[in-house]
C-alpha cells in the first residue's frame, strides 16, 4: 500500500484522492502516511522527525535530495 500511496503523491494526487481510489477512509490513509511513508521521506531527505506536514512537499523534498526520476526522450524520427 505504501508504494501505491507514494506513486499517488508523486503524481500529484492528494491523500483524500488516494483513499477514494483505494476504497479506504481518508483518515486511515492520512494516519498510515503520517506513521510510515512521511517518516521514510524525512529519513531519506535528512529532515527532522515530524517535519513533513504537507503531502505536496514529498515530491519536492525527494527531488532536492536527488531522487528525481529520469525523463527519457525517444526520437521516433519519421516513424509512421
Amino acid at each position: 500500500m505504501e508504494k501505491v500511496c507514494l506513486r499517488g503523491l508523486l503524481c500529484g494526487y492528494s491523500p483524500k484522492k488516494i483513499a477514494e481510489t483505494l476504497h479506504r477512509s481518508s483518515n486511515s490513509i492520512a494516519v498510515a502516511l503520517t506513521r510510515g511513508l512521511y517518516r521514510y521521506v524525512e529519513a531519506l531527505t535528512n529532515r527532522e522527525l515530524n517535519s513533513l506536514t504537507n503531502w505536496k512537499d514529498v515530491p519536492k523534498w525527494l527531488e532536492v535530495a536527488g531522487y528525481k526520476m529520469p525523463h527519457y526522450h525517444h526520437d521516433w524520427g519519421e516513424a509512421p
